[in-house]
């Protein structure tokens, strides 16, 4: 009976773990993963009572500060990224200097109604 419920467990743990892996980048699965081990080891000591030494608590100290890093990190990026896309769509709205230092990627000034054409228009032969 013990052996088919641990089987039964191990089964679910691994299937569950399988459907987040899915959903998430491997990285993300990674530090998710560490986490989960951090907090074993935190309801652990708290239900069998075990001794908790200055250097487990450092550890996870280190794991769940990794990985708390790693998830402001993340969202930093992707509002930098965001906030690129938006950079880039406003100056692709306006020409670049490149532009004003190069002739040949000039965009030629249209006259205006008062102005003549620079070249006169050819008349039908």
């Amino acid at each position: 009976m013990l052996l088919a419920s641990s089987a039964s467990a191990f089964f679910a743990y691994n299937r569950l773990s399988l459907a987040v892996l899915l959903r998430l980048n491997a990285v993300s699965h990674s530090v998710c993963n560490a986490l989960r081990r951090a907090v074993t080891v935190a309801a652990a000591t708290l239900i069998f009572g075990n001794a908790v030494t200055l250097l487990s608590l450092t550890a996870i100290g280190l794991v769940v500060g990794g990985s708390g890093g790693y998830a402001l990190a993340v969202a930093a990026d992707k509002a930098a990224a965001a906030r690129g896309k938006e950079a880039r769509a406003r100056i692709s709205a306006y020409p670049s200097e490149t532009e004003e230092d190069d002739p040949a990627r000039a965009r030629t000034p249209s006259p205006s109604k008062d102005e003549a054409p620079l070249l006169p228009a050819k008349e039908p032969a």
